[in-house]
């Protein structure tokens, strides 16, 4: 960054002024460098393209004394030091020049001198360093507001529970996010036919198609208190602190992916149907990964289960197991469940079609939801 001296004056200053040009880098400058003109207009076309840190101005100048007036009265510019020279040392004319802001005044025999360095170099030392500080100042702010759009594009990008346990561990300054064991609530749930369905289409058909069952997923789930943990291609996990919460998330959810799923065969487009499971149980949050790359997910047969059982859902509708239904309030009678046997368990696991005991009238909604 160069700063500029400005000199607005017909007089000779080339042996005069060399001093003060080397003065740049003690200043935090990579250098000064002079800038000449001879009357006011030409110097506001250098003013406004390079501050500069010093003005050296004759008093000879038209309408110099309105123009240091002005430039002393506003506040991005007063900062900036003036120097006025004068022909001869008068008291009146110093008097209104100082009064009219300038910072020094010098006789042009002062200046053959010597004495233009003694006087300039402070004024220019003190408006360097005001610079340098706005400088910084705006590089901080700038620095500031791309960190605010990272962070904003990250959380974008991340769950919100990892979110809020980052800022913890930030406002803490704990470097690593602890293992936890927590009682939640999954929900999992893909698209049906999703492989045959985006054989047809192109990359960008298929995230737009996506996009649309996933705008209802997110709002639903994030309005019912829960948080989409992943998105897995056309699969999505959803976590709840409590299943009545997640049970009417993915009830309002599915009632709207059916209708825009109606809506989208009547325009001649391919309907997005989900199938979904809902399950409670104990869950581990832990980081998983190498050195430079982790991630913190939730481990357990709770999720391992909820995975499983979202296969056995209908389409369309969704299937919430037995500790799901009994953390809700729920009391469903075994007879109107069905077992499910499940990879991985030595037991079956206890699960029912939430619509379908809707409409049978085994589950009272305005009970249920205090609708």
């Amino acid at each position: 960054m160069h700063g500029v001296i400005l000199i607005i004056d017909q007089y000779d200053f080339s042996n005069h002024i060399s001093d003060l040009l080397h003065l740049g880098k003690q200043e935090g400058f990579e250098e000064f460098v002079v800038a000449y003109a001879t009357t006011i207009e030409e110097a506001y076309n250098i003013f406004f393209e390079n501050l500069p840190v010093l003005i050296i101005a004759s008093s000879r100048l038209e309408g110099g004394y309105d123009n240091l007036r002005m430039l002393k009265e506003e506040e991005m510019y007063r900062h900036i030091p003036v120097l006025v020279l004068t022909e001869n040392y008068n008291r009146y004319y110093f008097k209104r020049i100082y009064e009219s802001g300038a910072d020094a005044v010098l006789t042009y025999q002062e200046v053959e001198l010597g004495h233009l360095q003694v006087r300039a170099r402070p004024l220019i030392a003190q408006s360097a360093l005001f610079q340098l500080k706005i400088l910084h100042s705006s590089e901080l702010q700038e620095k500031a507001l791309l960190d605010f759009i990272l962070l904003d594009i990250i959380k974008q990008y991340v769950p919100r529970t990892i979110w809020k346990i980052a800022n913890k561990c930030a406002e803490e300054q704990t470097m690593r996010i602890e293992e936890e064991s927590l009682e939640l609530t999954c929900a999992f749930g893909d698209v049906k036919g999703f492989t045959t369905i985006s054989q047809s289409m192109t990359p960008s058909e298929v995230i737009a198609f996506l996009n649309v069952a996933y705008e209802i997923v997110t709002r639903n789930v994030y309005a019912n208190n829960g948080d989409i943990d992943k998105f897995i291609g056309d699969a999505f996990f959803a976590v709840f602190e409590n299943s009545k919460d997640a049970i009417r998330a993915i009830r309002n959810m599915q009632r709207e992916l059916v209708e825009a799923s109606h809506q989208r065969e009547e325009r001649g487009e391919v309907p997005v149907m989900f199938r979904i499971s809902v399950h409670t149980g104990s869950v581990i949050r832990g980081n998983v990964g190498g050195n430079r790359r982790y991630d913190n997910t939730l481990i357990g047969d709770t999720v391992n289960t909820a995975s499983r059982l979202e296969h056995e859902a209908p389409v369309g509708g969704f299937i919430v197991s037995e500790s799901a239904a009994r953390q809700a309030g729920l009391n469903i009678p075994i007879e109107n469940m069905t077992p499910f046997s499940l990879r991985g368990r030595d037991s079956d696991i206890y699960a029912f079609s939430y619509f379908d005991l809707v409409e049978q009238g085994i589950i009272n909604e305005e009970e249920l939801f205090n609708e």
